[in-house]
């Protein structure tokens, strides 16, 4: 079995003795694969600048839908590669509990979900934030609300049948609720 990179031991070592248990290893399925658990976006963030450092890559981005779970929050999941091994690194970072909206975001839909996203240190992440986007409404945290807006507009072309902020990978709808929120000329 291959072991976890050396640069992510301390990290690891450190939230060991934490009560809130930021990060929980899982035994992961083949001997190339890693597979962690974040409860944190500061150790996310600490994660992938070392990551990026070292020249792994982030292969895929993809959410889900855990609320009607055990957790009964979203969750992303970060795939990064080693460049030049054949070793994987899965992180699950759960995205917190619904927050207070900051005040320069108040007037998007209630449906929107913000998070703080990695695309400074990956600029690759960029695709799937928009798909995220467009399948489950939920957004990086950007500054400036045009830049939420343009996301928006740009998400929205991919699934144009249906109405805006509408979020067809929720697990909370059901056929009648997606057969409603087509319009009127799509189906």
């Amino acid at each position: 079995m291959s072991s976890l990179p050396s640069f992510l031991l301390p990290i690891i070592e450190r939230s060991s003795g934490d009560k809130y248990q930021t990060i929980i290893r899982l035994r992961a399925k083949q001997d190339n694969e890693h597979h962690l658990i974040l409860r944190s976006y500061q150790v996310l963030r600490e994660i992938a600048e070392k990551l990026q450092k070292q020249g792994w890559r982030l292969l895929s981005l993809f959410a889900v839908d855990e609320r009607l779970e055990e957790d009964c929050r979203f969750k992303l999941n970060y795939l990064f590669s080693a460049a030049d091994e054949d070793i994987f690194l899965l992180l699950e970072h759960f995205l917190p509990s619904r927050r207070k909206r900051p005040e320069h975001l108040k007037d998007f839909s209630l449906t929107l979900r913000f998070y703080d996203s990695i695309r400074d240190i990956y600029p690759a992440v960029q695709p799937f934030e928009e798909r995220i986007a467009d399948t489950f409404g939920l957004l990086p945290r950007f500054e400036d609300p045009l830049q939420v807006q343009q996301m928006l507009t740009d998400a929205h072309l991919l699934h144009a049948p249906f109405i805006q902020d509408f979020a067809p990978l929720r697990r909370t709808r059901t056929l009648e609720r997606l057969r409603s929120s087509l319009r009127p000329n799509a189906s």
